[in-house]
């Protein structure tokens, strides 16, 4: 095999296990609470890796700096130029975040042109780095032996 064929070989395997990946994800998503942790196994007992899912996070969106510009220069004349000013936008989404709803550097509630929401919790896995080392020491053995399924399109 040379050495172009074993990185097609590579890539389209990576492909596939992408796509199976992708799958799994999606099932485990809907399987598990945000905050849950769980140790993925190896078919041979070895730790493969941990798999996390977040707790959903405050973020802070500025979706209207006209109209928040606008609010800025009737309350705060000095935080705004035309527009708000970086460090202004920065100090508002913290005092939003703070507030959990959209929120002036002084603590007014409801300022314009910004939305506080929560993030969707991020499903997270971490791989077993010492066994992927071990695996991609072993990729050459293990490319030569796979026995791919063929496809409609080899030539894909």
């Amino acid at each position: 095999m040379s050495r172009a064929d074993e990185l097609a070989t590579v890539r389209t395997f990576g492909a596939g296990l992408k796509l199976h990946e992708d799958e799994l994800r999606k099932q485990i998503d809907t399987e598990m609470a945000p905050g849950d942790r769980r140790i993925g196994m190896l078919p041979d007992g070895r730790k493969g890796g941990r798999i996390t899912k977040s707790e959903p996070e405050l973020t802070v969106t500025v979706t209207d700096p006209e109209a928040l510009a606008d609010w800025l220069v009737d309350n705060y004349p000095d935080y705004v130029k035309p527009v708000p000013k970086d460090w202004a936008v920065k100090e508002i989404e913290a005092a939003s975040k703070r507030a959990g709803v959209p929120c002036g550097p002084g603590g007014e509630m409801d300022i314009p042109g910004v939305v506080v929401e929560w993030t969707k919790p991020q499903l997270r896995v971490y791989a077993n780095n010492e066994v992927a080392r071990a695996i991609a020491a072993e990729m050459p053995t293990i490319i030569a032996s796979l026995a791919l399924p063929r496809g409609e399109d080899d030539a894909g």
